[in-house]
């Protein structure tokens, strides 16, 4: 495992070097879906609180088994989330990386100012998912859209928007993958957003190069 997290840290390291970034400016999300909290634990005591998980029914009984463990986790959701869960994940998450409609963010925000719990919490932190390729299978909003849902957020919410997120096409091929990230990257810039969560076990060096605050990592993890 340490020889794992090493290797992702150099990896981290030669990328940011290539461009002139400091290492520090990128969060690492371990991605842990399908793995037993048992399994993440070698990670944790690495010192990784951040773990990224993408189906409700999945982070739930984790969260509750890291409480009873009195396991310090920062749970971040990445899936696709229905409207029809929203109540039950949102005592649990830290972030949400996949905000993909006014509907689901509707729902968010009634939920969110709702639940008298939240008033000691810290706010919840929201990507909104943009599908930059405009591929028909994948969740997120058009880009041509987005200049709209964020005007409908920013005077319907109370809710705070920190980023953008994507998920590229499967492929191997950077030349393919590096445009989508930049093109992420000049969308935050233009409407004001810091932070951006793209990048995952196959394409993360790219993705830092190409402006990432925030990498989704699993199988480099657990492989």
């Amino acid at each position: 495992m340490r020889i794992r997290v090493n290797s992702i840290r150099a990896s981290i390291d030669e990328a940011c070097e290539n461009v002139g970034r400091d290492p520090k400016e990128i969060q690492i999300i371990c991605v842990s879906k399908t793995h037993e909290l048992s399994e993440m634990l070698p990670i944790h005591n690495m010192g990784f609180i951040d773990f990224g998980e993408n189906r409700v029914q999945e982070l739930v009984p984790k969260a509750k088994l890291a409480i009873n463990n009195h396991l310090n986790v920062n749970w971040h959701f990445i899936g696709h989330l229905q409207r029809n869960k929203v109540r039950q994940i949102l005592p649990f998450i830290s972030t949400l990386h996949s905000l993909d409609s006014i509907t689901l963010l509707d729902q968010l925000t009634k939920s969110w100012e709702s639940d008298v719990a939240n008033e000691s919490r810290k706010p919840l932190q929201i990507f909104v998912e943009v599908n930059i390729s405009g591929e028909q299978q994948k969740y997120g909003i058009k880009k041509e859209e987005l200049q709209d849902f964020l005007n409908y957020a920013r005077n319907n919410s109370s809710l705070e928007i920190i980023g953008l997120m994507t998920v590229p096409p499967q492929t191997e091929n950077t030349t393919q993958i590096r445009p989508i990230f930049r093109e992420l990257y000049e969308l935050a810039n233009f409407h004001g957003l810091k932070h951006l969560s793209m990048g995952m076990s196959n394409d993360y060096r790219v993705a830092i190069e190409e402006g990432a605050t925030i990498i989704r990592i699993g199988r480099a993890f657990f492989k």
